[in-house]
């Protein structure tokens, strides 16, 4: 009992699978803005199924993804629907973090639904951030170091500083 405590936890954050033995996979793993990526849906290899059954386990899944998940900016677009590969291509618009998911519709039932989180990396250091980075280091730093010489430097009573008095 002890050990289902601590992997259900786990397991909870990587990735939600309603679908018993199909797995959805983004290749590259950390994409990059404005580079193509596959989305894959495909079966677990150690079933033993046949080859019809795998693709058809592969077709039909509707692929979304959903950009900045649980803010107030999230973006929503529809990639579109697997065909007997189980992929369909995906160009990031946006770097930062994606939710992507893959649902199929049952017949009389409730779908499936496949989902996993992706970090879409920028294609290049972003210069704004460098110049955000050095400019808060600057004052921050600068200012403790101004702080230190001012409170550390010797002054003779009577030129800047208050002397108690008896």
């Amino acid at each position: 009992m002890n050990r289902l405590v601590f992997w259900v936890p786990a397991f909870a954050f990587i990735s939600v699978s309603t679908a018993r033995g199909i797995v959805l996979s983004v290749e590259p793993a950390s994409p990059v803005r404005g580079e193509v990526a596959a989305i894959r849906v495909f079966g677990d290899a150690t079933a033993d199924t046949s080859l019809a059954a795998r693709e058809a386990a592969r077709t039909g899944w509707k692929v979304y993804v959903e950009y900045f998940p649980n803010s107030k900016v999230a973006r929503d677009d529809t990639l579109g629907v697997t065909g007997p590969a189980g992929e369909v291509f995906w160009e990031p618009a946006f770097a930062g973090i994606v939710a992507v998911r893959a649902i199929r519709k049952k017949e009389g039932g409730s779908p499936e639904q496949l989902a996993t989180n992706v970090s879409v990396r920028f294609p290049s250091v972003p210069a704004g951030g460098v110049l955000v980075f050095l400019t808060a280091g600057f004052v921050l730093l600068g200012g403790a170091g101004w702080a230190f010489v001012h409170l550390l430097e010797h002054k003779p009573p009577g030129e800047g500083r208050s002397e108690p008095e008896a």
